[in-house]
């Protein structure tokens, strides 16, 4: 079952003060799944450095070298954090800031996990206890182009995997977006709990739905090995938008 189920409209929490860079802002809790999800707008026209200070965000040094659609990414990023922090009601006030580990994951509070995804101006953020869930992955990605799913396709999956999708009428640059993103939830799903890097062919494609909205994920035996408390599948569920689209993965706890 997705937890992207219900969106219930919120005034936000953090002070955007007379800044309109943070638009359209919705929140979600799943009481089935004990998950908490926020989910934004944000314009890079209307990016500034000096929102992280009023908007009480932590500002890595190490952004100086990014170019501003990047800084105005994180920026948005860590806003649909700490919204999802606050209105999840975990934190009355000051949340904990959200550091960021080797392969740019987002480090979270001991007795939390978490997950942050982001295009150019859509963000989102999705937190649980770990009482309540082993891991969350989420994931929203542009459709891609015919040339890029083509230039990059043989990177992300086998044959056999796309044909499971395009056979349910489904386009080859929509099936190769959907893949990626779906291993990508995969990837910031599990990490945490591999502790190491792994690429695409770690992961295979064993079924696909179109009209129930999901895509299982067999994980290899290697990263099953490495792993605690690694499932050998994974459900994916994803959402079709008119130019992008959302996957979500999450594991209860056992």
């Amino acid at each position: 079952m997705s937890f992207l189920v219900k969106e219930i409209q919120q005034k936000s929490l953090c002070s955007h003060r007379d800044s309109n860079f943070i638009t359209d802002q919705t929140f979600t809790y799943d009481k089935k799944s004990h998950i908490y999800f926020f989910s934004c707008h944000f314009d890079n026209k209307l990016y500034d450095k000096t929102l992280f200070n009023d908007l009480q965000i932590y500002y890595p040094p190490e952004l100086d070298a990014s170019v501003v659609k990047r800084q105005a990414e994180f920026l948005a990023g860590r806003i649909s954090a700490k919204e999802t922090l606050l209105r999840s009601g975990l934190y009355q006030s000051n949340p904990p800031t959200i550091n960021i580990g080797q392969q740019r994951n987002p480090i979270w509070p001991e007795h939390l996990i978490g997950s942050i995804s982001h295009t150019h101006n859509h963000a989102m953020c999705a937190i649980s206890l770990k009482k309540h869930n082993s891991c969350i992955g989420i994931d929203i990605e542009n459709h891609m182009s015919d040339e890029l799913a083509d230039k990059i396709g043989c990177s992300i999956y086998s044959e056999d995997e796309i044909k499971k999708l395009v056979n349910e009428k489904l386009s080859h640059k929509l099936a190769s977006t959907l893949i990626f993103s779906a291993k990508e939830s995969l990837f910031k799903a599990i990490y945490p709990l591999v502790g190491r890097y792994f690429d695409f062919d770690c992961a295979t494609v064993t079924k696909f739905s179109l009209a129930e909205k999901y895509i299982y994920l067999k994980v290899s035996k290697a990263i099953m090995n490495e792993g605690i408390n690694i499932a050998d599948e994974y459900r994916c569920n994803f959402i079709l938008l008119e130019n992008s689209l959302i996957t979500t993965i999450n594991q209860r706890a056992r």
